[in-house]
């Protein structure tokens, strides 16, 4: 008889830490594959001058609202709004030409060229918006303005756009091509033609993803790349800019929300808001809006999912309430000054609307969706942040160690296709438990890609673009989130409550048995 031996699992180190603002420290670049460490630790952040993209603007395309009026009853039919999704226009072949292509399941390539054309430089104009069943997450590059220091230093640009293809010169024959859904380009003065303001972004990415919320799906925006990229202006703006023209995606699609809402109160439409905000710290969670406290992730092992528990979400009936919510929070998330960025996140911030919507009419049953707005810390070379010593040092390793978690967990997901194997390990990262619902799962995803214009960021630039690349493949299968009468609900229960009578009469666990149980067998 023969024997398979078994890898046995690894314990994760779990370290205290008291995190505090701080300016640079010096560093090595670290290459770990050691298990992320686990300290408990909270952390209340203050903060200094954030780097922000400059100038206002206009820009965007037709985009086709699916919104509350459209809404359906419980039965199937042709009059079910489908998400929002984008046609791309092709795929980037090995001689540097475009393929047009229909399949929106369709993989982009990236290759290096040498002699195809310099693109023009500017923001696309999206593509037009379309209905379809089961989509893909839609990804986008957003170029960020030079910053003082890269101005000073006659930094020229290496990074090119043309209409959905960016082009990224490492060197003069090191070029690289990627196609994606939409690029954005906030270089330049804000005057110019094809400049990318936060309302242009915003008309582009956020405002579909309203729309689908509207209509019973769940959605969510992630903003990736490297530090000092422009994550967190795109997400949220710049510090106390709520209310001005460079306020970010999160209070746009909030006011977004509301003013639909308040528009279909009149139609005999309710919704109803709550939201919440946490942080993601050298692996440990932590509630926003509830003074940092600290909170814990438990798996769901009947539907295989990841929950918050203790986490606190707040309802909201008006805008002005989440402008309070966003400034209590900003003054409570981390941010420390490095080398590369004087306002660098240290953490993961995760931003996350449910909308409950009912109707007038009983025919119609009330939906509810979620939206999830995630602006992830930038993946950061040590060396050059010069955070090689204490908790610097801890903060990058496990931002890093998370992001190529996430890009893991991407591309495993993209590789199953059905099969037992290449099996994607959400559970080896806070951040990829929390974000497993919609990478791959019921809900419409987006991700924006930040990265810098100048040389020397280059090869970040793509890197950041492969993983681009990579989450393109991504197959989303949203649908409509309707509630569900109790009695369909308790049926529901009882293969649940079947399996939980048998593990517990197996291990021969005494166990007290509550009402819904027994409702549950009654329906039996």
């Amino acid at each position: 008889m023969e024997y398979k031996r078994c890898n046995s699992s690894r314990t994760t180190a779990s370290i205290s830490r008291s995190p505090q603002l701080r300016t640079s420290a010096t560093s090595t670049p670290v290459r770990s594959a050691t298990p992320m460490r686990t300290p408990t630790s909270a952390r209340s952040g203050a903060s200094s001058a954030r780097r922000t993209l400059t100038g206002t603007g206009t820009g965007s395309g037709a985009l086709r609202s699916v919104g509350l009026d459209g809404a359906s009853p419980r039965a199937k039919g042709p009059g079910l709004p489908r998400p929002i999704a984008y046609k791309r226009s092709g795929t980037a072949t090995s001689g540097g030409q475009v393929d047009s292509g229909n399949d929106m399941s369709v993989v982009s390539s990236r290759s290096a060229i040498g002699d195809s054309p310099k693109g023009k430089r500017g923001a696309h104009k999206p593509a037009v918006a379309k209905t379809g069943g089961n989509g893909r997450v839609n990804v986008y590059a957003r170029v960020r303005a030079f910053s003082p220091a890269e101005t000073a230093d006659n930094q020229h640009s290496a990074v090119h756009l043309s209409d959905n293809k960016v082009e990224v010169v490492v060197s003069p024959k090191s070029v690289y091509t990627f196609m994606l859904d939409g690029c954005f380009s906030s270089t330049g003065s804000p005057s110019d033609e094809g400049f990318a303001s936060q309302s242009s972004v915003f008309d582009a990415i956020g405002r579909p993803l309203a729309e689908n919320a509207l209509a019973g799906y769940n959605a969510a925006i992630m903003v990736y790349g490297q530090t000092g990229s422009g994550k967190t202006y795109t997400m949220f703006g710049p510090p106390k800019s709520l209310g001005t023209e460079e306020q970010g995606l999160v209070p746009r699609v909030c006011n977004m929300i509301f003013e639909r809402a308040d528009a279909c109160f009149q139609k005999g439409i309710t919704c109803r808001v709550c939201v919440s905000m946490l942080e993601v710290y050298l692996e440990d969670v932590f509630d926003l809006f509830s003074n940092r406290k600290q909170v814990t992730v438990r798996k769901d092992y009947l539907d295989n999912s990841f929950h918050v528990v203790g986490a606190k979400s707040i309802p909201v009936r008006q805008y002005k309430d989440v402008e309070e919510l966003l400034q209590r929070a900003e003054a409570l998330r981390t941010f420390a000054a490095t080398a590369i960025h004087a306002r660098s996140s240290r953490a993961h911030a995760l931003f996350q609307l449910e909308l409950y919507t009912t109707f007038e009419s009983t025919d119609i049953a009330p939906r509810t969706a979620k939206i999830l707005l995630a602006d992830l810390a930038g993946c950061e070379r040590i060396k050059l942040a010069q955070t090689e010593t204490g908790i610097p040092f801890e903060e990058a390793r496990n931002i890093n160690l998370s992001l190529l978690s996430l890009g893991s967990c991407i591309e495993a997901v993209t590789m199953r296709k059905g099969s037992s194997q290449n099996i994607p390990e959400f559970r080896n990262s806070t951040l990829t438990k929390l974000l497993k619902e919609y990478l791959g799962g019921n809900s419409v995803s987006s991700i924006v890609v930040t990265v810098g214009p100048s040389v020397r960021d280059a090869r970040l630039s793509v890197q950041s673009l492969r993983f681009a690349d990579r989450a393109m493949k991504v197959v989303t299968h949203a649908k409509i989130n309707t509630v569900k009468p109790i009695t369909e609900l308790m049926m529901q229960m009882v293969p649940k409550t079947r399996c939980v009578r048998l593990i517990t009469k197996e291990r021969g666990i005494t166990r007290r048995v509550s009402g819904a149980e027994r409702v549950a067998e009654a329906a039996e």
